[in-house]
């Protein structure tokens, strides 16, 4: 099937654009691609197969017994042949004995698929490799070959930067935390790919810690902008002193005749709005201090459009952004409730989709912006009952985050919320085995949200994964976040990879990324694809990432087709561009 773990309704989105409104599959596929049947190689030449396939390495059939033409008719570029080009073009590969091995991984491999029933198993594990190749993420969506070929061109991309994994002098990205990978990977070739890809939509970040901080610091420099230390940095826009132990900061900056202080003053700002090291607590404080910067009326505007900027810039059609709603406020004394606020989102994105006919648009999830108890959520669900009332159009739903608290205390009062208006339930987020955090996975069922964001917990719950799979429950999760949390350290050992191993319907996002500089989701994607897949595996799990952006975001199922078809056009352009660039 297209969709690798889409249900059966979700499986509607993806109809043929052939013309005969049937669904897409690898069978039909192949039934399109037409080639010359290759002659039978002489037993001297199968013993030469050391030219494998690098386009349909994982082209794995639908069915376990497609018969030899199918396959045979395949189109059959080799890696000797791709690698030989690479050296041609830019000068020996290293090190040769890694692009050694994966060829050889994909020659054993290929060989399985093709054998059909009569398969090879593991010397040392007795699994099959061809059994588990097939539960990949993406593994079941066909390619065609244009495609393939472009797959091809990624991974020799990524076989030459995984060397760096046994080079001792090397840095292996995402082996360390973000401030210390950023520059390395912004000169890795694989993620100027992904930063030209159509990635879908962003469907799991935080409006506050979108932008970057570059951004975020310049809004410090309004000459309305008082601050206060106590405990922690306080910002308020204000046309006067707003009260004992206020200060001005354009006015320090500008008559301060001593610039070490103001060297030190801007430092300790730019502390405050960005991460150095891995911490929930810090994390916690500089969500406070963006906070009180985009209270501000003319502040949140900039922050919401740029945004949208960021978002366009990295090649996303779509977002749904979780936001507190807070009241803002301007310098003339207007407070703006959070159906006011609401209002002024939608000037916004109106705005911005009338400039940008190809993005779709974007939807807001409602957030608490304090500490949410069973005790005070009553005020909680009735100000999402109102915004989701008076813009269902805006508003996909509401967001929950339960930390070492028990789920099940707050059950009963989740199910008051409005029949038909969706959760997004962050529960699981831990280490620990067997206290209410970690079960709190297993209450979650009862509950049947849209999604689950970031359960570390799921990995050590088979049965409960499988019930979520067979519901169709999304499981969302940000890569670089479990750095800044300090959960993973190494992003090879993050524990949701087996989502990954076993295409669970997975969706990346962007949380708190601006708190470390990361925006949009090139950065995240990059750290998945690089440190969470096996290293054969191509583009086809690029492919469905973007997919299940769109698949399991809360557009109706007639916009997921529109954005779908949306994204295709995109998708085949830039599978040209690879091609393309790749003979240059």
């Amino acid at each position: 099937m297209l969709f690798g773990a889409a249900t059966n309704a979700a499986k509607e989105v993806l109809m043929t654009t052939t013309g005969d409104n049937s669904p897409f599959t690898p069978d039909k596929e192949y039934q399109t691609i037409k080639h010359k049947k290759p002659r039978k190689r002489t037993r001297q030449e199968s013993e030469e197969t050391s030219k494998v396939v690098v386009e349909n390495k994982f082209d794995i059939p639908a069915e376990e017994n497609m018969d030899d033409d199918a396959i045979g008719t395949r189109p059959r570029k080799t890696v000797n042949h791709a690698i030989k080009e690479k050296k041609r073009k830019e000068g020996n590969l290293a090190p040769s004995s890694l692009l050694y091995a994966c060829k050889k991984h994909i020659e054993d491999t290929v060989q399985l698929s093709e054998r059909g029933t009569q398969q090879k198993p593991c010397a040392s594990s007795k699994l099959n490799i061809d059994s588990e190749v097939r539960h990949l993420l993406g593994n079941s969506l066909p390619l065609d070959e244009k495609e393939l070929e472009a797959s091809t061109v990624i991974l020799l991309k990524k076989y030459e930067e995984y060397s760096k994994v046994f080079d001792p002098n090397e840095v292996f990205p995402p082996s360390v935390a973000f401030h210390q990978a950023k520059e390395l990977i912004e000169r890795s070739e694989i993620f100027a790919v992904i930063k030209k890809m159509p990635k879908g939509a962003n469907i799991y970040g935080s409006l506050l810690s979108s932008v970057d901080f570059n951004f975020m610091y310049q809004l410090t420099f309004d000459d309305n902008l008082y601050f206060r230390f106590a405990d922690k940095l306080y910002f308020k826009y204000s046309k006067a002193r707003p009260g004992p132990g206020w200060r001005q900061l354009s006015y320090l900056r500008n008559t301060t005749g001593n610039p070490e202080y103001i060297e030190d003053l801007n430092n300790a700002i730019k502390e405050c709005l960005t991460m150095s090291t891995p911490s929930s607590k810090k994390y916690e404080e500089i969500l406070n201090v963006h906070l009180s910067l985009a209270v501000y009326k003319p502040n949140f505007m900039k922050i919401l459009r740029r945004t949208l900027e960021i978002l366009y810039e990295d090649n996303l059609i779509y977002a749904e952004l979780g936001f507190q709603f807070p009241e803002l406020y301007d310098l003339d004394g207007n407070v703006y409730n959070p159906l006011s606020v609401l209002r002024l989102c939608k000037i916004v994105v109106d705005d911005f989709i009338r400039t940008h006919k190809d993005f779709i648009g974007m939807r807001f999830i409602y957030i608490p912006d304090h500490y949410l108890s069973v005790e005070n959520i009553t005020q909680f669900r009735r100000t999402a009952k109102d915004l989701w009332k008076a813009n269902p159009n805006l508003i996909a739903g509401f967001g929950i985050t339960i930390g070492r608290e028990s789920l099940s205390d707050w059950i009963e009062e989740l199910l008051k919320f409005p029949r038909g208006m969706r959760l997004f339930l962050n529960t699981g987020f831990t280490k620990d085995w067997g206290i209410d955090a970690d079960y709190n996975i297993l209450d979650a069922l009862v509950l049947s949200p849209a999604s689950i964001e970031e359960s570390y917990a799921v990995s050590k719950h088979p049965f409960v994964l499988e019930k979520l799979r067979e519901q169709d429950i999304p499981i969302k999760f940000s890569p670089i976040l479990a750095q800044t949390y300090n959960y993973v350290e190494d992003l090879r050992d993050h524990p949701l990879n087996i989502l990954i191993a076993t295409n669970y319907p997975v969706v990346i996002g962007n949380v708190g990324g601006s708190f470390v500089n990361s925006t949009g989701l090139s950065y995240e994607w990059y750290e998945a694809y690089m440190a969470m897949t096996p290293i054969f595996c191509d583009i086809r799990c690029l492919k469905q990432l973007a997919i299940n952006s769109l698949l399991y975001s809360s557009l109706s199922l007639e916009n997921k087709k529109k954005s779908i078809l949306a994204w295709k056009k995109k998708w085949d352009k830039f599978i040209e561009d690879i091609i393309l660039n790749s003979d240059q």
